[in-house]
């Protein structure tokens, strides 16, 4: 196969669709990958289809400025200039940030309300993979659909699914690639630190060395053991969980101590896998972030730039939910909170080969 990429980076549908139309179709390519989502969803404060216009310039400028004038009176713009000015000349600490991404994990975004300011919205973005389908079919090409959001509750996706199930045309899931790869690299984790039983296959229970403090079914809460692993880290005093929560610390660092002694939930003592049981009702979403040895209340041996996310689930019988071990200063197949990384790549390349190969 002769492979032609005609991905930019910080393109949308909109301006993929133009790109179609303009310079790929005259290529007759057999089979075209179409994955976009990530850039659509932006909340830019203005749509990508307002930027264009097929009158005379003048009038195309005045539209921008339009556009402007109508997103410097949100005062959800003002905010996050301010947001931005604030950052510039006073620096955050970790903690902000911390507090900041659990307040804004209220729910699912409604993209029908904030339609003006996204730059394609839900229903744009169906128009546009719909034409590129249509266009690519109608000269007898084949079409393969990439799902390349890492975004579990991205409204794109049932988008996708729909017009892949209407026009009959593959989809590869990224999403799904990527999430049974991790859990694969969280089990062989487990299953090299011994903590998963050879007669069951399932992960080793800790003992009862602690009197856990929930999951029953009157009360709905749930019992779980955050878990790290050091790696390749060494720990001079004791590994921390920090999140905005009071059983997390309350946002002070270095506070809540985790352990590897075999207590409060650690499964063995010594194994380089730190551990810390508590219980939060059933569906709590909890943003955290671990650190290493630093001096109470001040951020230091900081894990990976990146803020770590669980929601907490229900326990089935009751006892306690062993969370999946993370990795100190590593966070696996994912380059950031929006991109997987090269692994997750080459698996999803993959994934799109194979679809190729049988058409």
């Amino acid at each position: 196969m002769e492979v032609l990429n005609f991905g930019v980076l910080g393109y949308s549908s909109f301006q993929g669709l133009q790109l179609l139309k303009t310079r790929i179709l005259e290529l007759q390519p057999d089979i075209l990958a179409i994955g976009f989502g990530m850039n659509d969803s932006e909340v830019a404060g203005y749509r990508d289809k307002d930027m264009v216009s097929d009158e005379p310039p003048r009038t195309s400028v005045r539209v921008r400025e339009t556009v402007k004038e109508t997103a410097t009176d949100l005062e959800f713009y003002k905010l996050l200039k301010y947001l931005a000015l604030a950052l510039k000349f006073h620096p955050k600490s970790i903690g902000d940030y911390v507090q900041a991404d659990a307040a804004s994990k209220s729910g699912p975004v409604d993209y029908n309300a904030i339609e003006r300011w996204t730059r394609v919205s839900p229903r744009d973005y169906d128009a546009n993979i719909r034409q590129m389908v249509q266009l690519q079919t109608a000269r007898g090409g084949a079409v393969i659909l990439v799902d390349n959001e890492l975004w579990d509750e991205s409204p794109y996706r049932p988008v996708l699914r729909t017009i892949a199930a209407d026009t009959h045309v593959p989809l590869v899931d990224s999403l799904r690639i990527v999430a049974e790869a991790k859990t694969k690299v969280e089990h062989d984790l487990e299953t090299r630190l011994d903590l998963i039983d050879s007669r069951t296959r399932q992960t080793c229970r800790p003992r009862p060395r602690v009197r856990w403090k929930g999951s029953s079914r009157g009360d709905r809460m749930t019992t779980v053991v955050f878990r790290v692993a050091h790696g390749e880290f060494p720990v001079p005093a004791a590994m921390s969980i920090v999140g905005a929560d009071a059983r997390l610390g309350n946002l002070t660092p270095n506070a809540v101590l985790m352990h590897d002694d075999g207590l409060d939930g650690d499964q063995r003592a010594g194994d380089g896998v730190w551990s810390y049981a508590t219980s939060f009702p059933a569906g709590t979403r909890l943003s955290y972030v671990y650190t290493n040895s630093g001096a109470r209340g001040r951020w230091e041996g900081l894990d990976v730039p990146s803020i770590r996310h669980v929601t907490i689930p229900a326990s089935p019988d009751g006892r306690p939910v062993l969370l999946p071990i993370d990795m100190f200063g590593h966070l696996y197949l994912q380059a950031d909170n929006w991109h997987t990384d090269a692994t997750g790549y080459d698996l999803i390349a993959h994934a799109v080969a194979e679809v190729a190969v049988h058409h």
